[in-house]
């Protein structure tokens, strides 16, 4: 009996509860502007959320990794996979990726650290079949492939040196891998390069776990605009890409056989009263595709967009406030009604509750965590 009881107990928790694992700051890091950041974190942090009621409270942390600033899941969902945004790792410029086996209450245990082969890792995707996975390095402006082995370890397959330079003379002196997403079909891996504005669609072979080293095309940005984060809309047609120099974000077509990507809208997200001003970040898709919102840092705001299924379009419907200082990372809990946004520079989140009808956001709470920089939410 105590032990039917205790199953019925797990299954219970793992239909109402969300696992929140959160990416912090702990060492020093050379920003874009070459800047040092000392960050408060300590870890990943870990909170559990309610799933009706939002309610969200502290569970534990994880001292085994520093500075982790992008956190992915395996296909099985057994394994974290995360970058250390460092610019050493055992005495050589490069950063490093780790792995953490997912436990069933929710704690993790690091499983692997090795080198990400470039400096300042910022983003990390795992293939669709669960057997490869890229790193984005940003400093040193190149991209890593890994094979996933299947027994707990990952080991490096491949590295491909991005090049270019834009005309912000700070921020695009030289190449700046930002986000590598694998599109839908596995087929394909594309490249944000915040440094000469485009994204580099690449054949992906499934069977070397390694990319073509001449990419199938190429997508050119607004000169200056420097593209950081994107994601797919869920039938893999439209990519959207947020511009964080420019401030503004681009909707892409997107062809899934040639890889061909055509930009059919561009937005500014707001106002801007001067240059300094413009910096976009995170993105994140509601679950049920008619919502994308998107963080801009240096005003502190959170943007809200409608979302048309069919045409891919973007029609701006909300800008609230972060409650916070520098909104990074965001993040939507897989019922679509909870939004959470880390505040890096302020030492907190700030939890909404998303109106299922409208898309609006309303503010519920905010919680101390000290320098957010990855939200993610399982």
């Amino acid at each position: 009996m105590a032990e039917n009881e205790e199953k019925v107990k797990t299954t219970n928790y793992r239909k109402n509860k969300y696992r929140i694992y959160i990416g912090t700051y702990d060492k020093p890091l050379m920003t874009g502007d070459g800047s040092i950041f000392l960050g408060k974190g300590d870890g990943i942090q870990i909170l559990t959320m309610d799933a009706e009621a939002g309610r969200v409270i502290y569970q534990g942390r994880n001292r085994e990794t520093s500075n982790t600033s992008w956190i992915n899941c395996a296909v099985d969902g057994k394994i974290l996979y995360v970058v250390n945004e460092l610019d050493e790792f055992e005495g050589k410029e490069t950063g490093a990726v780790s792995s953490f086996s997912l436990e069933d209450n929710g704690e993790i245990n690091v499983l692997q650290t090795i080198s990400s082969e470039g400096r300042a890792p910022c983003h990390l995707g795992v293939s669709p079949d669960g057997h490869g996975m890229a790193v984005a390095n940003y400093s040193s402006g190149n991209i890593v492939l890994y094979r996933l082995k299947g027994d707990e370890t990952f080991e490096h397959s491949q590295q491909i040196q991005l090049d270019g330079k834009g005309p912000n003379s700070i921020r695009q002196a030289g190449p700046h891998a930002h986000c590598v997403l694998f599109d839908r079909t596995g087929s394909h891996l594309l490249v944000t390069n915040l440094g000469n504005d485009t994204i580099r669609v690449y054949t992906y072979r499934k069977d070397l776990i390694q990319i073509d080293e001449n990419s199938i095309f190429v997508y050119k940005g607004k000169p200056g605009s420097g593209p950081r984060s994107m994601d797919f809309s869920a039938d893999g047609k439209y990519l959207y890409v947020t511009n964080e120099l420019d401030g503004s974000i681009s909707v892409l077509s997107y062809q899934e056989t040639s890889g061909q990507l055509t930009c059919i809208q561009n937005v500014p997200v707001n106002e801007w009263k001067d240059e300094s001003e413009k910096d976009a970040a995170g993105l994140a898709i509601s679950p049920d595709g008619r919502n994308l919102y998107m963080t801009t840092r240096n005003i502190n705001q959170l943007m809200g967009f409608h979302r048309d299924p069919k045409t891919g379009l973007l029609k701006h419907i909300q800008s609230i406030e972060t409650a916070g200082a520098n909104p990074r990372s965001l993040a939507i809990s897989p019922n679509g009604r909870w939004l959470i946004v880390g505040n890096q520079d302020t030492d907190n989140i700030t939890i909404y509750e998303r109106d299922p009808v409208d898309g609006r956001l309303h503010i519920t709470e905010k919680l101390q965590v000290n320098t957010p920089v990855c939200v993610q939410i399982f």
